[in-house]
C-alpha cells in the first residue's frame, strides 16, 4: 500500500499526481516556517535586518504556511546563513530578505553605517559600502548606499511580485550573495531574452503540458549567463530556491530541455530539504558516465533525476508530434547510454537513505515505460 510519503516522492520525481504535489508543497512550507523561525531567534538579531523586512518575516513566521511566497531565492538565506556567518554575507542575505519583502509588498526603510566599510555584493557589481539605504513602498525598491571611496551607487528596481495564476518564472538579474556566486557573470535580460524563454515554455506546454505546471511550480526566476565562446551551462542550488541560472538558446527546444532539466534539480532540492535523499555524512562515490568520473552518490541521483525527466520529456514531445522520430533518436542516444549506467550505479549505493531509495523507484518505474530508439524504428519501419 502506497503512503504519504510515496505519493510526495513520486511527485518530486517526475510530474504525476496534483494532490502529490500539493502535499510536497505543504510540508516544504512547514519546514521553511521552522527555519524562519530558528533564523529570527538565532541569527536575525546579528544583521541589520530593514524594519519592512523583520516585520514581514515575523508575520511569515507565525501564518499558516504559503508555498506560493516561501519557494523564492531570497529565502535560501535561512538555510544558508548559519553555515556562512561572514559579515559581507549576512549583509548580502539582509538585502535579499529587503528585496522580498518588497516582492511581498511591504514598506519600509533601512539605514546602515559601517567603520570601516564592508564588502556588499549588488546586483550589478560587488563593492566596499560604508553607508547603505533601502527604502521600499510596495511597489518600487530604492537603493543608495557611498562606497569606500566616497562614490554614490545607485539602484532602483520596480516590484514584480510572483503571480500565482500566471505562474510564468520571471527573467531578470539576479544579485550574488558572495564573490565566489559571480564565476559566471549574469547577462542582462533584453526583449531577446525573453522570447527565447516564452518560446521555450511554449514548446513544453504544447508538446508536454504534464511538464508545464512541472516547470512553472518551482521555477520563479531565470538568471541569464552569458556565453563563453561556445560554451552553454546551467546550474540551480539549494541554497537559491526557485533560481534558475542558464545560458538562454535561440532554440526553443534547447530552452524547454534546460528549464526541464533544471526544473528537476528544484524538486529533486526540495525533497532532499524535507527528507534527506542520502545518509549525512556518508561518503560514497559512484561512476558517472557523463562527467566521466566519481562523483558522491547524492549527485549522481541529482543527475539521473534530471536526465531521466529529460528522457521523459523527449518522449512526450514525440508522443504529441512535437518531435519527429528521427530528431528523437538523435536525442536519446546519449541518454539511452548514461541512464541505465547510472541506475546501476545507484541500485548498488549504500548511501542513499530509505526515503532516496523510494524516490529512485519512482522515477524508475516510469523510465522503464519508455520505448528504445531501437524499437521505436523497427515499428517505423514495419508501418
Amino acid at each position: 500500500m502506497d503512503t504519504p510519503f510515496d505519493e510526495l516522492a513520486a511527485s518530486a520525481a517526475c510530474p504525476g499526481d496534483p494532490d502529490g504535489l500539493a502535499l510536497l508543497e505543504s510540508c516544504a512550507a512547514q519546514a521553511w516556517r521552522r527555519s524562519l523561525r530558528a533564523f529570527l531567534e538565532r541569527l536575525a538579531p546579528a544583521i541589520a535586518l530593514p524594519a519592512g523586512a523583520a516585520r514581514a518575516l515575523s508575520a511569515m513566521a507565525e501564518a499558516e504556511p504559503d508555498f506560493e511566497r516561501w519557494w523564492h531565492p531570497s529565502l535560501g538565506a535561512l538555510a544558508q546563513a548559519e553555515r556562512q556567518p561572514r559579515a559581507g554575507f549576512l549583509l548580502a542575505c539582509a538585502l535579499e530578505i529587503a528585496w522580498h519583502a518588497h516582492q511581498s509588498g511591504v514598506a519600509g526603510e533601512w539605514r546602515a553605517h559601517w567603520s570601516p566599510a564592508r564588502a556588499l555584493t549588488l546586483p550589478d557589481r560587488i563593492a566596499d559600502i560604508r553607508a547603505l539605504c533601502v527604502a521600499a513602498d510596495g511597489r518600487r525598491l530604492n537603493l543608495s548606499a557611498a562606497g569606500a571611496d566616497g562614490a554614490r551607487l545607485a539602484l532602483s528596481i520596480e516590484s514584480r511580485p510572483w503571480g500565482g495564476a500566471d505562474r510564468s518564472p520571471a527573467l531578470a538579474a539576479y544579485p550574488a550573495r558572495t564573490p565566489d556566486d559571480r564565476q559566471q557573470a549574469a547577462g542582462d535580460p533584453d526583449a531577446e531574452a525573453g522570447r527565447a524563454l516564452a518560446a521555450g515554455l511554449a514548446l513544453i506546454e504544447q508538446g508536454a503540458p504534464a511538464y508545464g505546471p512541472w516547470v512553472r511550480r518551482l521555477v520563479r526566476q531565470v538568471r541569464p549567463l552569458r556565453r563563453s565562446g561556445g560554451q552553454v551551462s546551467s546550474w540551480s542550488s539549494l541554497h537559491y530556491p526557485g533560481l534558475v541560472s542558464m545560458t538562454l538558446f535561440a532554440s526553443p527546444l534547447d530552452m524547454a530541455e534546460t528549464l526541464v532539466h533544471e526544473a528537476s534539480h528544484q524538486h529533486f532540492h526540495l525533497l532532499d530539504r524535507l527528507f534527506p535523499l542520502s545518509e549525512r555524512g556518508a561518503e560514497e562515490w559512484l561512476y558517472s558516465p557523463v562527467k566521466r568520473r566519481r562523483r558522491p552518490a547524492a549527485m549522481l541521483l541529482l543527475a539521473y533525476h534530471a536526465f531521466g525527466n529529460v528522457a521523459l520529456f523527449f518522449d512526450a514531445l514525440r508522443r504529441n508530434g512535437r518531435l519527429a522520430e528521427a530528431d528523437w533518436r538523435h536525442h536519446m542516444a546519449d541518454l539511452n547510454d548514461w541512464l541505465p549506467r547510472m541506475a546501476a550505479e545507484l541500485e548498488r549505493a549504500r548511501s542513499l537513505s530509505p526515503a532516496g531509495r523510494r524516490f529512485l523507484g519512482a522515477l524508475q518505474r516510469r523510465l522503464r515505460s519508455l520505448p528504445t530508439p531501437a524499437a521505436a524504428l523497427n515499428e517505423e519501419i514495419a508501418r
